[in-house]
This record gives structure tokens, sequence and C-alpha cells, in this order.
């Protein structure tokens, strides 16, 4: 039994120019942390009263220039 589905249309970030990215960040990087590196992200967090998100674009920004 063959099932005659119609094609649906992508949404949401499938669609591109669906999702406004800010234009500094136009991509999105996923990785895998440690418990520690977590907790330390939060506690950074809750020091500089930045989002995770900003705080581990710093780490990795100031990584990669120390590295250069």
């Amino acid at each position: 039994m063959t099932d005659n589905k119609p094609k649906r249309k992508p949404a949401g970030a499938a669609v591109p120019g669906a999702v406004d990215r800010p234009v500094r960040y136009p991509h999105t990087l996923v990785f895998l942390v440690s418990d520690e590196t977590k907790a330390a992200l939060e506690a950074e967090k809750q020091r500089s009263g930045l989002s995770k998100g900003e705080v581990a674009r710093d780490w990795l920004e100031r990584g990669r220039v120390a590295s250069a």
C-alpha cells in the first residue's frame, strides 16, 4: 500500500529568508560541551548579565584571536 501524500512546503528556518538572523552573527554553530564548561558558562552569564550565547561567542572569539 502506497500513500500518495502531497509534498509539504518547508517551514521556519528551512525556508531561506524566513528567519531574520542578526547581521553580525548570520550563522548557527551547535556543539557539545562538558558539564564543567556549561557550569562556567552559567556562572559567567550570572556574573555578567549576558546570555550564554554571548558569553560563548566572546570566549570563542578571544580563543581564536589568541591562537592566531
